[in-house]
This record gives structure tokens, C-alpha cells and sequence, in this order.
């Protein structure tokens, strides 16, 4: 492009008509021309210039930008903290405004674990509004597409049940918006005043909650229990694992989260499940109780109904927790003779029990019919023979009051001087006589019947049917029988017919 403009100029002074001047016209002042070759060196430097500036411009915006060194001797810096959203919780049962205060208390226990940012509520109330979303949303699905549109990874979103005035329920959910899975579901059921509730209840869901909200980076973070049982000087095992410390006893350097105690001293346990908050003090209190052993049940054939110390606890095969010391087992099936025996049992270890039911006999189901039978004739006898004793006695009582009342009739009718009135009262003592004539019939019926009838429940007492010669009895096995101090066994059973 330079050196064409300068070989324009070349030309035009070439073809200049000099006989202008003379014809008196001026030329226009004009700058010094330049020579061909000064001009085209002049473009090529300023075009390799041009070039090389705008290399330098390119290599500038590809380089990284240079990282600032933290304060304090170069050290990195502490994680950025996860930002997560919370919607408004739904409430059921309660005012909205209830609802709203238990979400606000939420916002504010979150944040104070330190672990969370929230998004500002104007700007979920936008996002809601925009999409249409006045309603509560407590969905997964709901929250999924609000934390895209907010842009975070974490959504909060739950309900407030209110069942009564003293009695609330708050329950949640943290989604991850990425992948739509349902990291952590929490409900907390409260007893108290609503204050309370704001107070307390709220606290310990914000707990759990801003633990699952987090996208683990970096050491977890510890806590302190104390762990006070009654009473004292227990065994501990935390999580699986027995511990030096023996109850009560403060345990340090506890992951953040839930851990499981269990306590035992001598016969005596107790088991309690706790939640360990950062930098927190969590109090856990076991009440000492027997310990429970095991005690299996089987039978030949399955099915089998299983009575302990006189109460059904279920039908075989069957696990029980029993106290230690001596139980009545009972075991029984419908067509089966029964086993009727007496365990004693310990804490070393479970014991099997297995019952071998034999089945009955024709004679011996023949027998249970007749003795049902007897059963029955004997109590009805006995009791329909007291039934008509006591009609008897009460048609004995009326036939009293009847006799009375036929006295009082005829001195009325003596004393009167009526002719009308006297035959009256002649009538109504004929038909009281009549009744009282019919009461002690049924009086005397009653009586001779319930003789009769107790006279029978008697006899029938006396004779019951008698049983079938024994054809065999059903019988029990113990397995892997357990064995106490100094070699007894750890569990005996005693049969008896």
C-alpha cells in the first residue's frame, strides 16, 4: 500500500504541466515528497512492528495470571465454604408464618456452624416467582431445578408438621443438584412449646444438616463426648472397639457425625446411639439394665406355638431375649402331643433348643374329644344347677310377698262397708292366690332342678374319662449347650408330664 502511494507521486510530478505557472495559476503547497526506496522501507519496518505487537498481545492473555501469595510465610489458603440454598419448608397442620420462623431459624443455625454460605432469600423468592413457583417446594425435583437456576451443588428443602400444641415433627432433605440424589434425610420429633422448638429442636437439624450440605475436603472435623452411666465404672465399647476408659468418661477427638456406645458391667448394659457435633460437647447418659440372653427355639415340625412362663411369645422357629435365671417353656401343635419343660439359662452364649413333637394317636385324640366332652357336660351341669337353685329361691321369695299381699287384701275387704269395694278386693285375692300358687310351683321345679343338676356335676367330677396307655412322648435336644463357671452347664432343662 506505501509503496503504491509513493509511485503515484513519482508519476504525478513526471506529468506536472509546467506551463501552468505561466498561465498565472497557483499550486497548492504541499509536503516534501519522499523517494521510493525511504518509503517502502519506512511500511515494511512499521508492518514487522504491527506484527510483532500483536504476538505480544496474544501471548499475554494465554499466560496464567499470576497467583497471590496468601499473608502469614506463603501458607495456602483455608477452603472455600460450600454455598447452598434453603427453601422455604412446607407446614402441615400449622400457619405459614409458623413455618417461615422454623426456616429463618435454620438459615441461622446453619450459618453458625461455619461450614455453609447460604444463598440470600430475595434471591430464591426471584427465582421462585419467575418460575412459576409460588407453592412450597419441598420435592426433590422442585429443588433440583431451583439450585440449577441459583447455581450451587447443595439444596435444602423439608416440612414442618404440627401435631399438637406440644408436639412437632420438622423433617428434611439436602439434594445434590448435580446428580439429583438425596445425600441426607433428617426428622426431628420435638415435645415442647413452639420456642422451644425454635430454640432447640431447630439447632440439632441444622447440625446434622450442614454436615451432609458440605462437599468433604480437608480433615474432618472433631468433637468431645461424655459418656455418664448409672452405674458408674462400666465397660465402654465405641463404635466396635473396647476402650481403655471406663464410665464415666470424657472421650476427645471424636469425628464429626453418629457413633454407637455400648456400656456393660457385670449383668448389667445399655446401648446408646449419639451425634458428635464439631467442636461441640456432646452429653450421653445410659441407665444400666439386665442384660438379656438368647435363647432359640426349633421344633419338629415348624409351627409350633411357643408359650414362655404361661405367655404365647410366638410360634417356632423362634428367637427370644430372656432374663437369666429359670423359664417354663411350653411347646405345642394341634394334633401333637405337647413338651411342657424348665430352662435355666445364663449370658455366655445362645442356646438351641430344638422340641421333637410326636404326633397323637387315634386313642389319644378319641381321649381329648371325651374329656372336651366331659368338660363341657361337668361345667354346664354345675352351672345350670346353680341357675335353677337361685330361680328356685326367687319364685321361694315371691311366693312370700303374694301371700302377704292376700293378707292385707282380705283385712280390706273386712274392714269394708262397701258392697262394690268388698267384691273387688274378693277378686284381686283369688288372682293373688292363683300367682302365688304358680311361684311355688316354679320354686319347687327350680330347687329339685338345680339338685339334680349339681347332684350330676359331682358325679361327673368323680368320672372323668380315663387316658390312653402312653404310646410315646415328644422330646428335646439342646445343641451347642453353652458351659459356666467350673463345667455346669449354662442351661438345663427339666421335663415334666
Amino acid at each position: 500500500m506505501c509503496a503504491a502511494s509513493a509511485r503515484s507521486d513519482s508519476v504525478k510530478q513526471l506529468l506536472w504541466p509546467r506551463s501552468w505557472a505561466a498561465l498565472g495559476h497557483r499550486r497548492q503547497r504541499t509536503a516534501p515528497r519522499i523517494s521510493l526506496p525511504i518509503a517502502q522501507t519506512f511500511c515494511r519496518a512499521s508492518t514487522a512492528l504491527a506484527v510483532l505487537g500483536l504476538a505480544l498481545a496474544c501471548l499475554a492473555l494465554g499466560a496464567p495470571a499470576p497467583r497471590a501469595q496468601p499473608a502469614g510465610g506463603g501458607k495456602p489458603s483455608a477452603p472455600t465454604k460450600e454455598l447452598i440454598a434453603v427453601l422455604d419448608f412446607e407446614i402441615v397442620g400449622g400457619s405459614k408464618a409458623e413455618a417461615s420462623a422454623v426456616t429463618d431459624r435454620l438459615r441461622e443455625e446453619m450459618l453458625k456452624t461455619g461450614q455453609v454460605t447460604l444463598v440470600d432469600r430475595s434471591q430464591i423468592e426471584a427465582v421462585l416467582n419467575e418460575q412459576a413457583l409460588q407453592q412450597a417446594c419441598t420435592s426433590s425435583e422442585c429443588a433440583v431445578q431451583v439450585g440449577r437456576i441459583l447455581g450451587v451443588r447443595r439444596m435444602v428443602a423439608g416440612k414442618v408438621t404440627k401435631i399438637s400444641d406440644k408436639l412437632w415433627q420438622i423433617s428434611a432433605q439436602v439434594v445434590d443438584v448435580e446428580t439429583t440424589e438425596t445425600l441426607r434425610a433428617e426428622t426431628v420429633t420435638f415435645e415442647g412449646r413452639y420456642l422451644d422448638l425454635l430454640l432447640t429442636g431447630v439447632s440439632e437439624l441444622a447440625a446434622k444438616l450442614a454436615g451432609a450440605a458440605v462437599i468433604p475436603s480437608g480433615p474432618a472435623a472433631r468433637g468431645r463426648a461424655a459418656v455418664l452411666t448409672d452405674p458408674t465404672g462400666a465397660d465402654l465399647i465405641l463404635d466396635g472397639q473396647a476402650i481403655a476408659q471406663k464410665s464415666d468418661a470424657l472421650l476427645d477427638q471424636l469425628p464429626a457425625g453418629t457413633h454407637t456406645v455400648v456400656a456393660n458391667k457385670g449383668s448389667l448394659t445399655a446401648t446408646a446411639n449419639f451425634i458428635v457435633n464439631p467442636g461441640s460437647l456432646t452429653r450421653v447418659e445410659l441407665k444400666l439394665a439386665q442384660r438379656q440372653a438368647s435363647l432359640h427355639v426349633n421344633s419338629t415340625p415348624l409351627n409350633a406355638t411357643v408359650r414362655l412362663d404361661g405367655q404365647e411369645v410366638g410360634r417356632t422357629p423362634l428367637v427370644l431375649d430372656v432374663h437369666p435365671g429359670e423359664h417354663t417353656l411350653e411347646v405345642a401343635r394341634e394334633g401333637y402331643q405337647p413338651a411342657t419343660g424348665t430352662v435355666v439359662a445364663n449370658l455366655d452364649a445362645p442356646t438351641t433348643v430344638t422340641v421333637t413333637l410326636l404326633e397323637k394317636d387315634a386313642a389319644t385324640l378319641e381321649y381329648e374329644h371325651d374329656r372336651r366332652m366331659w368338660k363341657f357336660n361337668r361345667n354346664t351341669s354345675f352351672y345350670g344347677g346353680i341357675l335353677m337353685a337361685t330361680i328356685g329361691y326367687l319364685e321361694a321369695r315371691a311366693v312370700a310377698k303374694s301371700n302377704a299381699r292376700q293378707d292385707d287384701l282380705q283385712a280390706q275387704a273386712l274392714a269394708s262397708n262397701n258392697v262394690q269395694q268388698r267384691q273387688s278386693l274378693v277378686t284381686q285375692i283369688a288372682t293373688e292366690r292363683d300367682l302365688g300358687r304358680a311361684y311355688k310351683a316354679t320354686s319347687q321345679i327350680g330347687y329339685v332342678t338345680g339338685a339334680i343338676m349339681l347332684g350330676v356335676s359331682i358325679w361327673l367330677q368323680r368320672h372323668p374319662p380315663e387316658p390312653p396307655a402312653a404310646s410315646g412322648k415328644s422330646s428335646i435336644q439342646v445343641s451347642a449347650l453353652p458351659f459356666g463357671p467350673g463345667g455346669a452347664p449354662a442351661l438345663a432343662l427339666r421335663w415334666s408330664w
